[in-house]
């Protein structure tokens, strides 16, 4: 299920997983998603930040990318800008 997650994700994930006789909902893909353990990497120098609904218009979400690689760094459970361990620089 992590790999079907990290590849696709939401609703394309749902659809793999059926064919593959696993019945999950599209929110409990992304939490399982969330909930994957990331390695240590280095700070980006550009970076990236989206929403997602987990649950539309009720429970959202935030990924923090490496825009240059395209790398995830951070998915963070809410988007309220004081949750998270991730520290950001800005150099501008």
């Amino acid at each position: 299920m992590e790999a079907v997650a990290v590849a696709l994700a939401g609703s394309a994930g749902v659809r793999v997983l059926t064919v593959l006789n696993q019945a999950l909902s599209s929110a409990s893909v992304l939490n399982r998603l969330m909930r994957i353990a990331l390695p240590d990497r280095p700070t980006p120098r550009v970076a990236g930040i989206d929403e997602f609904a987990l649950l539309k218009g009720h429970r959202y979400a935030a990924i923090i990318t490496n825009a240059e690689t395209g790398e995830r760094v951070e998915v963070l459970p809410d988007r309220r800008k004081d949750t998270g361990s991730v520290t950001t620089t800005c150099v501008v």
